[in-house]
Order: C-alpha cells, then sequence, then structure tokens
C-alpha cells in the first residue's frame, strides 16, 4: 500500500462493525463506522492530532478537564444530542467524530476531518 486511503477501499464493504486505522509513510488515516456504532475522538496537542476510541482515554493522557456545560446538558436530557451537538463530549478540547467521518493526519501531526 501506498496510502491510508487504499487500506480504507481494501476493507470498504466488508461485513463487520470495526475501526479502520492505518499509518503508510508517515501519514494516518482513521475512521469508525457509518451509522456511529464505533465512534472515534480527536483532541489536538501542541499542534499534533491524537485519535483514540475514547474520549476518556484522551483526557487521561493529557490532562483535559471535565466540561461541566456538557455534563449539565447530559444530564439535562433523556436523549442523545442531535448534530452537532453529538460531536462535544464532557471532556475539554476532547470532539467526536461524527458517524461516517475519518481523520486524516499528515507527517506533521495536522489533522483533517473528511467524509469517507
Amino acid at each position: 500500500m501506498r496510502t491510508p486511503l487504499q487500506a480504507e477501499r481494501a476493507v470498504r464493504g466488508g461485513p463487520g462493525s470495526f475501526h479502520v486505522p492505518a499509518s503508510v509513510a508517515g501519514r494516518m488515516c482513521v475512521r469508525g463506522t457509518a451509522g456511529g456504532q464505533r465512534r472515534l475522538f480527536h483532541l489536538d496537542v501542541g499542534g499534533v492530532r491524537m485519535v483514540a476510541d475514547r474520549a476518556r482515554t484522551l483526557a487521561r493522557l493529557t490532562g483535559a478537564g471535565v466540561d461541566v456545560r456538557q455534563v449539565a446538558a447530559g444530564m439535562a436530557s433523556l436523549v442523545a444530542p442531535a448534530h452537532p451537538l453529538d460531536q462535544l463530549t464532557m471532556f475539554e478540547g476532547v470532539h467526536a467524530l461524527a458517524p461516517g467521518q475519518a481523520m486524516d493526519v499528515d507527517g506533521a501531526g495536522r489533522g483533517t476531518v473528511r467524509a469517507w
């Protein structure tokens, strides 16, 4: 494979529900599922984009604090928030990728969100 996108194409249409991470020549691409069953979260740390399958993991690794506004909003509602509020998390600076989105990270650590 010459690009991370080739790895993405290789698994397209396959059965199952999974994350697709690929790293080729210093570039990375990672995506969750189209329906949002496998979410991904991201955070910028000193100009480098970090991606994980749990917001809590990024918060612990970076020392991100709890966003009390999001916790309060979550407690006030019995249903999941609608887009674009569903991309927020209860941790400061940690964001969720929307279903059907991927994160591309270049060799310098800069992240770009795109549809897949």
